[in-house]
């Protein structure tokens, strides 16, 4: 059994490096599909294709965001996978319009 770890050591010299590589080109190839799917499916919509092929492009999105959002999870830890309802709920709070609480005396 080996044992590997991803801290710098004398007889390791450059290996933190090379991993932090594999770990951006994952998050950019994951992205990377993420939005070319939306796209081609954004255009399939625009230009009038057939309602299955439609589905079926709007479900290979979703999936590739499915695989992006794991993919953030591995690589940023899994405290951002942890604390996504506060992630979500702050988003929320941004896009919904304050009410206002004073009243007219």
């Amino acid at each position: 059994m080996t044992v590997t770890s991803h801290v710098r050591c004398p007889g390791q010299k450059g290996q933190i490096e090379i991993y932090m590589k594999y770990k951006k080109v994952i998050l950019y190839t994951a992205v990377g599909a993420t939005v070319a799917s939306w796209i081609v499916a954004g255009a399939g919509f625009a230009f009038g294709v057939e309602k299955i092929i439609l589905i079926i492009m709007v479900a290979v999105a979703a999936i590739a965001s499915e695989i992006l959002f794991w993919a953030v999870a591995v690589i940023f830890g899994i405290s951002v996978f942890e604390s996504r309802k506060k992630i979500w709920s702050w988003l929320k709070s941004k896009l919904r319009p304050r009410k206002n609480n004073r009243k007219n005396i």
